[in-house]
Order: C-alpha cells, then sequence, then structure tokens
C-alpha cells in the first residue's frame, strides 16, 4: 500500500507508508475558519479513494496506530477541520505533529524557496501572495492545474 520517495540521503527518514489526504469542506463563512467536512480523500501510490468525515477520522487513527506519515497542501486546515469535526483527534493530530508524521506540500516548498532566496516567488519569478497548490505545480512540474469546471 505504500510508496518508497526518494530522498537525498537514500531511502525516506520516515517509517511506514507515504500517503497524501485532502478534506472537502461547505463553503467558507465569515469567523469560521474550519467548515464542516463533506469528504475526505486519501491517495498512496496504488490508489485513490473518497472517504466519509467518519473514515477520514479512522484514517488519522491508523495512520498514528501504523506510524504512518500523511502529506498534505496546507495541513492546517485539513487537520483544523478534522479536529473541529472530531474533537477527540486534537490528541491525535499533536501526536502525528511531534512523530513528525505530517508532512505539508506548502511548508516544504516554502523552506526550498527560502534556501534558494526565492521565497514567494513563483515560476516566472512574480510575487505570490501565498502558496497554493496551483503555484506549487507550475513552479516544481510546470503544470498549470485547471480550477474552473473541475470537481473540487
Amino acid at each position: 500500500m505504500g510508496c518508497s520517495p526518494t530522498w537525498a540521503g537514500g531511502s525516506s527518514p520516515l517509517p511506514g507508508a507515504m500517503r497524501a489526504l485532502d478534506t472537502e469542506t461547505y463553503l467558507f463563512v465569515p469567523g469560521l475558519a474550519a467548515p464542516r467536512m463533506v469528504v475526505g480523500q486519501l491517495a498512496d501510490d496504488k490508489h485513490e479513494r473518497l472517504f466519509t468525515p467518519a473514515q477520514v477520522r479512522a484514517e488519522l487513527l491508523a495512520s498514528l496506530a501504523a506510524n504512518d506519515p500523511l502529506a498534505f497542501a496546507n495541513a492546517p486546515y485539513d487537520l483544523a477541520v478534522a479536529c473541529a469535526m472530531f474533537p477527540d483527534l486534537l490528541p491525535v493530530v499533536f501526536a502525528l505533529l511531534e512523530q513528525g508524521l505530517v508532512l505539508d506540500t506548502h511548508v516544504r516548498q516554502a523552506l526550498l524557496d527560502l534556501g534558494r532566496g526565492t521565497l514567494l516567488q513563483g515560476a516566472a519569478g512574480e510575487p505570490l501572495m501565498r502558496y497554493s497548490l496551483s503555484n506549487i505545480s507550475e513552479k516544481v512540474l510546470g503544470l498549470t492545474l485547471a480550477k474552473e469546471n473541475t470537481p473540487r
């Protein structure tokens, strides 16, 4: 079920299977930082699955029990959404964070760019207000993600 990411030092420093988790929520409303979760999606190197919110909760618990890392694009948001819906996950989320089992593409790209002197610069050197999956994809992979008329 897992993939083996390649790291500069050889094999991954993280134990377990690498998976990515994303949540989709109801629309934002003023004063609500973590809207109610509608669905979650979990992917590994072989599968993509849509999950109910309860299944997302179960996956977070399973990741901690198995010592499996989870990758996110904007982990603070997805984890806040999960904890708002399931407050009992708060210690689980902090345990995952303390054990280094939460990876965030936005944070990783910011750290890479900081080291290169290109913090908050897009693919063509344009200034960015923040990192997004779209501008990271364009910068790293040269791919433009479609946002209009796509399922989200």
